[in-house]
């Protein structure tokens, strides 16, 4: 990281121009860093891939290459472009000084939010989060007691599993009131340490607070469905880690009431 910030020192950044994702969830991301060594305008192109360094550097490559071209006549990107088809990709690594770094994402993101003005803040999905990190609590909750009722088979007096529970019972009636605190209290703690991350993947998603409630207990307890079946798209890993490590709940109703263990 250190050796990352060093040579970023004093330039201008900029980024490439699709989307990149930083997944806090991996262990490590490649973050290529070209400059031209000026410390001036183009100043500095970065990149970030979770799959390789090279496709990270050549994402990096390009951004600067591009940028150069934009302040060039068109006579000189003709000259440019040619020069280009003879010499091939060797030529930008002769031009441009460039290095990747495999880092924690995590730190990653901690520095570039330090960072005053940053114009990679406007180019990565992790980064660009425009809208706010309220959750609407009481609907969240109410949509993950709800599922849990649905998804909950009922066994009968024989033991043999027939209804579900919300056939006969209403999670804001007949839960227990101490079962029902314990796993509020469990999916309260889990949204304040992953706020941000849950309210941008909803952001970015078009997924609502309901939505995610369902999501979260159907994945916490193994279910067919879940925040890894497609709709959250590249969130779904993040996610499905954070509802796992809330670990699966088991209800059952006894003399009128429905408990968890």
């Amino acid at each position: 990281m250190e050796n990352m910030k060093n040579m970023l020192k004093d330039v201008c950044l900029l980024t490439v121009n699709d989307d990149q994702f930083v997944d806090l969830f991996e262990d490590t991301v490649c973050v290529a860093v070209v400059h031209d060594g000026s410390g001036y305008v183009p100043g500095a192109a970065i990149a970030i891939s979770d799959r390789s360094e090279y496709k990270a550097l050549e994402a990096a490559f390009e951004c600067l290459e591009d940028h150069l071209m934009g302040q060039m006549t068109s006579e000189e990107q003709d000259e440019r472009y040619e020069t280009l088809e003879k010499e091939g990709y060797d030529t930008l690594t002769e031009m441009f000084n460039g290095e990747v770094f495999t880092v924690n994402p995590k730190e990653f993101y901690d520095w570039i939010e330090s960072l005053e003005e940053c114009h990679l803040k406007d180019k990565l999905s992790i980064l660009d989060f425009e809208g706010d990190d309220e959750i609407n609590i009481d609907e969240l909750l109410s949509a993950y007691f709800e599922c849990a009722f649905w998804s909950t088979p009922k066994d009968d007096e024989d033991g043999n599993m027939t209804e579900n529970l919300d056939d006969d019972y209403d999670p804001d009636v007949d839960f227990d009131s101490e079962s029902k605190s314990t796993l509020t209290e469990s999916v309260l703690d889990c949204i304040e340490q992953n706020r941000f991350y849950i309210a941008m993947a909803m952001y970015k998603t078009g997924n609502t607070e309901e939505q995610f409630g369902y999501d979260l207990w159907l994945t916490q307890n193994n279910h067919g469905a879940g925040f890894w079946d497609g709709k959250w798209n590249d969130f779904g890993k993040g996610l499905t880690q954070i509802a796992k490590d809330l670990g699966s709940i088991d209800l059952y109703d006894h003399e009128g009431k429905v408990f968890s263990r």
